[in-house]
Formats: C-alpha cells, structure tokens, sequence
C-alpha cells in the first residue's frame, strides 16, 4: 500500500549490484526501499543513479534509472 504510493516517482538510489532478474540492477533508496530497476549505461555498486519507480510490489519497487 505504502509502495504503491510511490509510483511515478524518482528515488535516488545506492547500486547495490545485478539482480537475480535478467538484465536488471538492485539497491535501496535512502529510506531502505529495495528497488529492482533497469540502466541503459553500465552500473556499479556504489554508484548513486535517480530511479524512476514504475511499479510497486509488497516488498520491494521496480523501476528505470532516469
């Protein structure tokens, strides 16, 4: 419910690494939000991307970097 709330937003994000899911990123907002989200540009962890939150799920968001 809360999640939801937050689609259409932009999130700043800390790349945590890939994800299990094909062709996508993980890391966490800085309000621990993990989000699930897809890079045209290589990432790495550490690096700080704004994240465009496009979908919502019960414990955790799915979205674009920006």
């Amino acid at each position: 419910e809360n999640n939801q709330k937050l689609v259409g937003t932009v999130l700043n994000v800390l790349v945590e690494g890939v994800s299990e899911k094909k062709d996508m990123y993980y890391g966490y907002s800085d309000t621990n939000k993990l989000i699930n989200f897809t890079s045209s540009k290589e990432l790495m962890p550490g690096d700080l991307v704004d994240v465009e939150i496009t979908s919502a799920k019960t414990w955790s968001l799915d979205g674009k970097v920006k």
